[in-house]
């Protein structure tokens, strides 16, 4: 059986975190009679070796250095550079046709603005629909609408991060995420207890990545504030960056504020579901964000989550049904949270119990395959159809 093939293109070829997640998540669970991945990046790195690790198909072409710089520093440069950027990135458009037509998908599929492009250009002069898949808050006005007009469909984890000027071809798919490594974690647990009960500390985990935007700062200062109340916690910090700057200054915190006997910094870890099963409570303290896997996954988990009301987290909560929300970039009202978390075993397992449930129902990898299959079958036929869950029975079938 001939399956159609569809090419994912990712610019942050060496990066960790959700979006690799993600897409090893798309390859991992790719159905046998459905649409085929084929992943193509800029860079040989982390990406690719976990596609590669999932028996996944990976093609290499090699970006030029002056694109290969990220964290915002092509935009912080001179007008000149700048003009040199836009032009390595037209000719790195042209220089991969070539690879284009020799993978032959139907689909090109992005994750991100800074991919599409990369190759949203080429995918036009070849015809080849492009469908970008937007995951957290967009930031820069002239090149999100640069992508949004390159792609032929644009999808939203959440609704709260579409513009309010939405287009037909706008459309909103909610994450999903795999619960097979999840599962082994449950079924590793010690029969018959609590997990709280087997530790020795009560204890807050934050997983992504280290930048000042998703407010790990604000969590290590609201942290310190509910030591006061609450002496016996403890704070797991995971995830990396490339803002050394910024992750010295977060152990400057530490120091500073004589934590670091209760907090631990791991750097990126791929058991993912085993260290934040090794805590007990979530805290997303972002600023602005998408629809965080790692807040998901805790969910699955059955973990309470404290998050700020930024992007798309109040949705993935239930506008609070489904976990704590609390204003961004404020230690108290975050520190306020975190002690009534960490006093009431009651409210932890009334969140844990509900969020758990929500997770399995609304985020499977399954379902969203499926649906952005339709999306994919849709934009090859030039038409238009929503993935919204009232039509998912019309498209699978």
């Amino acid at each position: 059986m001939t399956q159609n093939r569809y090419l994912i293109f990712d610019a942050y070829y060496d990066a960790t975190g959700d979006n690799l997640r993600h897409i090893r998540a798309l390859f991992e669970n790719a159905r046998a009679d459905g649409w085929r991945p084929t992943l193509l990046c800029p860079g040989e790195g982390a990406l690719s070796k976990t596609v590669l690790d999932a028996g996944g198909d990976v093609a290499i072409v090699p970006q030029p250095t002056r694109l290969d710089r990220y964290g915002g520093t092509v935009l912080s440069t001179g007008l000149f550079d700048r003009l040199a950027v836009l032009f390595a990135l037209i000719a790195y458009n042209f220089r991969i046709i070539r690879t284009i037509r020799e993978i032959g998908p139907a689909v090109v599929h992005c994750q991100n603005v800074r991919s599409l492009l990369m190759i949203g250009l080429a995918a036009r002069l070849l015809r080849i629909p492009s469908v970008l898949y937007v995951r957290t808050q967009p930031t820069n006005p002239l090149l999100d609408w640069l992508a949004f007009a390159l792609a032929r469909r644009v999808l939203f984890a959440a609704r709260a991060l579409m513009p309010r000027r939405r287009r037909a071809r706008f459309d909103h798919l909610p994450i999903g995420i795999g619960f097979a490594d999840i599962d082994r974690t449950v079924a590793a647990r010690r029969p018959d207890s609590d997990p709280e009960d087997d530790r020795e500390h009560l204890t807050f985990i934050y997983a992504g990545w280290l930048l000042p935007v998703n407010g790990v700062h604000i969590l290590i200062d609201a942290f310190e504030r509910t030591v006061n109340h609450v002496s016996d916690i403890r704070l797991e910090i995971v995830g990396d960056s490339d803002d050394e700057d910024y992750k010295q200054e977060l152990r400057n915190i530490v120091e500073w504020q004589n934590l670091g006997s209760r907090v631990t910094f791991h750097g990126w870890r791929d058991d993912l579901p085993a260290i934040l099963d090794s805590a007990d409570i979530y805290v997303q303290p972002s600023f602005a964000g998408g629809a965080a896997h790692p807040v998901v996954a805790a969910m699955a988990l059955g973990k309470p989550v404290i998050s700020t009301a930024a992007g798309g987290a109040p949705e993935l909560l239930g506008e609070g049904e489904y976990g704590m929300l609390v204003a961004a970039n404020d230690a108290t009202l975050l520190a306020d949270a975190m002690y009534r978390m960490a006093a009431d075993r009651e409210l932890r397992r009334s969140y844990g119990t509900g969020g758990a449930q929500t997770a399995r129902t609304a985020y499977a990898i399954d379902d969203h395959i499926l649906r952005l299959e339709a999306v994919f079958a849709d934009a090859t036929a030039g038409k238009r159809a929503s993935v919204s869950k009232s039509s998912r029975a019309g498209a699978v079938a």
